[in-house]
């Protein structure tokens, strides 16, 4: 079992520093941007088959204007068993998938912190970051939208007219 968070690769430093870098040589956009807190929380999406990680990404780009490429970071469920989840339903259009969502909770500037040293760990070790290409998305969110999936009125309304011009 691991856990997925969305990712944006070049906030963060490049491969051949991930294991040299000093956490507090991290660049701010890659704390303040992708591990961004609400409520002292960090938003996480638990997979425990390998099948549900398409289902996490339309989950992800659903919430979105148009089709985009997407990168996650798959982090194994052993590096944060020191941290404290809750088990706060997502709230996406993909109804099926928001019961996989877990929120790390409590957090502190020290915890973030722990945190950020641990996607560092993450990043280092190969297939770790996973993506999704702009088509194969627009591909998965036909399929979703195709199979019924998707909460029509809970789809940003410019993606949803995307989607409905390629079925």
């Amino acid at each position: 079992m691991y856990y997925l968070r969305k990712l944006t690769r070049g906030k963060w430093p490049k491969e051949k520093d991930l294991k040299t870098l000093p956490i507090q040589a991290i660049p701010a956009d890659a704390i303040t941007i992708d591990l961004k807190t609400s409520n002292n929380e960090l938003s996480l999406w638990r997979v425990d088959d390998e099948e549900e990680e398409d289902q996490i990404f339309v989950a992800l780009a659903a919430n979105l204007k148009s089709f985009e490429k997407i990168t996650a970071l798959r982090i194994d469920e052993s590096l944060l068993s020191h941290f404290s989840f809750n088990d706060t339903q997502g709230n996406t259009p993909v109804l099926k998938i928001n019961s996989k969502h877990r929120n790390v909770e409590r957090l502190t500037l020290g915890a973030l912190t722990e945190f950020a040293e641990i996607v560092l760990r993450a990043l280092a070790e190969e297939d770790n970051l996973i993506s999704r290409s702009r088509a194969v998305m627009k591909q998965l969110l036909r399929e979703a939208y195709e199979n019924d999936e998707l909460d029509e009125e809970a789809v940003e309304e410019e993606l949803l007219e995307k989607i409905k011009a390629i079925v």
